[in-house]
């Protein structure tokens, strides 16, 4: 499992890296300028050389050993608390990037989670049809345009009013749990236990 995180993460990582996979916000236009004098003021005769790293990106990452990485991120290992109330991931400590990529991993093992006390923050997401009632907790990257979450269940709170109204924050702490409903599998966090 923590190959897997570490793998997801390296990936979310790479895709960040290619302008054509990030939006940049409007305030980077002084950042832009910034890096362009330096460029011009540490090349010959004004023209632009790309910026060389003392270290490659792929020799860092061979200097990042799992169990640090992963300590230092404060999931998987050293979980905080003791007892029922232990989080075994805390997404809430976590950046988008790393967030979405441990999230990513929870789709693709679903097996690796189940059981695991999770914890996670964003915007509550809620749709209702005639039969079901489909609840979320969103997160945004920096820009605000992709976004990833996990899907829950309470049954202790009935909707609408034990919960916050769409698109306001909200903190949830459940354990990882999977059901079949109508021969598919369904991954959800149950705030019930």
């Amino acid at each position: 499992m923590k190959k897997s995180i570490l793998f997801c993460f390296v990936a979310v990582l790479l895709l960040q890296m290619f302008p054509a996979c990030k939006k940049e916000p409007q305030t980077s236009t002084n950042a832009q300028n910034t890096q362009r004098r330096q460029t011009e003021a540490t090349a010959p005769n004004g023209t632009e050389e790309p910026l060389q790293f003392a270290q490659s990106f792929e020799d860092s990452l061979y200097d990042i050993e799992e169990d640090d990485f992963l300590a230092a991120m404060n999931i998987g290992i050293g979980s905080s608390g003791d007892g029922p109330d232990k989080i075994d991931i805390d997404l809430t400590k976590c950046s988008y990037t790393m967030a979405s990529a441990i999230i990513f991993d929870m789709l693709l093992s679903q097996n690796d989670y189940l059981g695991k006390r999770i914890k996670i923050k964003g915007q509550f997401w809620a749709n209702e049809d005639d039969s079901n009632q489909f609840f979320a907790v969103l997160i945004y990257d920096a820009t605000a345009c992709c976004q990833t979450g996990l899907t829950f269940k309470d049954k202790n709170r009935r909707y609408p009013e034990d919960y916050p109204a769409q698109l306001e924050e909200i903190e949830i702490t459940g354990v990882y749990t999977k059901e079949e409903i109508d021969g598919m599998s369904y991954a959800y966090i149950d705030c019930t236990k």
